[in-house]
């Protein structure tokens, strides 16, 4: 939000114009929301499997939400590269720091389980 913000790309069914940038206005387009989510999604569920198909399968998904963006006038294609870049990148960053192993990292875990609810301590060594 605080890109689409400060860059303030005008949508594209609200103007006729291809470079309309008002930074700071509360225009929207620049990069896609959307894509970018689905980008994010697409590349933590590749990185959890090595079939080619469950990739394939991913990011195609997430393509077609990239490309319904631009197909509804919602963004232009731009938009939606940028957030599919963006997006991939978050996801893979974020998988590859929650296989890091840390030697003697401490982590609180939330928990529940229907009947109650607390925090779990634990510490690797």
């Amino acid at each position: 939000p605080l890109m689409k913000f400060t860059v303030g790309r005008v949508r594209p069914n609200a103007s006729d114009r291809t470079f309309d940038f008002k930074p700071f206005s509360g225009n929207y387009s620049f990069p896609s929301g959307h894509t970018t989510q689905a980008f994010a999604v697409a590349s933590v569920i590749a990185a959890h499997y090595d079939q080619w198909w469950v990739q394939g399968l991913s990011y195609g998904l997430a393509g077609v939400v990239g490309y319904s963006r631009v197909e509804q006038n919602s963004h232009y294609a731009s938009d939606v590269v940028a957030a599919a870049i963006i997006g991939t990148a978050v996801g893979r960053t974020i998988v590859k720091r929650h296989n890091k192993t840390k030697e003697g990292a401490f982590t609180v875990t939330p928990y529940f389980d229907g009947q109650g609810s607390g925090l779990v301590f634990s510490k690797i060594f």
